[in-house]
């Protein structure tokens, strides 16, 4: 098998469990009183795995074809965001799932592990084919500013915040700011480390020996 028949096979699969999820949770939820469209893609998770999965999409047409900077940065981006669901829903959220329940099992494994898995895979076997700048890499970083900023003000509006470390209703909004600024720094520190590693693998064939 080639590397793009490979490529194409594990984006196409991984690209179509992140999409089916999602899709799989509205249908079957629908019709039930407490489901809310807007509540349910107002979920970080939701958003950074359809995300992944346009830009896995995207990779399908792409594999053994030239692209562009924005499209690698594109990349790196979805590397970024599903690292930060993998972990924040490890690390603060899973406990609470397993007590309560609130995640189908597939659901769980598909967009909490098995799809930023094969993401960050995918950026280290398909190495970047244009350098990350600086500024590209730190756009990253706008969509989950942005994501807390819609997350706050319209849980204020609706009353209803995807989870719990956003929701000031208990304890206030210093508990808030304490762990979101852990999260922020944490995001940093992978944005400047999915960069790295795209630049480092990139330039390691430039720098072998001949032959």
């Amino acid at each position: 098998m080639s590397k793009t028949t490979f490529v194409t096979s594990y984006r196409l699969t991984a690209a179509l469990l992140a999409l089916s999820a999602p899709l799989h949770s509205i249908a079957v939820d629908w019709d039930m009183p407490t489901f809310h469209l807007g509540n349910f893609l107002s979920y970080f998770t939701q958003l950074s795995n359809l995300y992944a999965g346009g830009i896995l999409c995207a990779g399908l047409l792409l594999a053994a074809r030239p692209v562009s900077r924005r499209y690698e940065s594109m990349r790196g981006a979805a590397v970024l965001y599903l690292l930060i669901t993998a972990i924040v829903y490890e690390v603060l959220l899973a406990h609470r799932d397993a007590l309560l329940h609130i995640t189908p099992a597939y659901n769980n494994w598909v967009l909490h592990r098995i799809v930023p898995l094969v993401v960050l895979a995918d950026w280290l076997y398909v190495v970047p084919r244009t350098p990350i700048s600086w500024p590209s890499a730190t756009s990253w970083l706008g969509f989950p500013v942005t994501y807390l900023g819609y997350t706050l003000v319209r849980g204020a509006w609706e009353n209803w915040y995807p989870y719990p470390f956003v929701d000031p209703r208990p304890h206030g909004y210093i508990p808030v700011a304490l762990q979101c600024t852990l999260i922020a720094i944490g995001a940093c520190m992978l944005m400047i480390a999915i960069r790295w590693l795209g630049n480092r693998l990139q330039r390691r064939p430039a720098t072998a020996p001949a032959g």
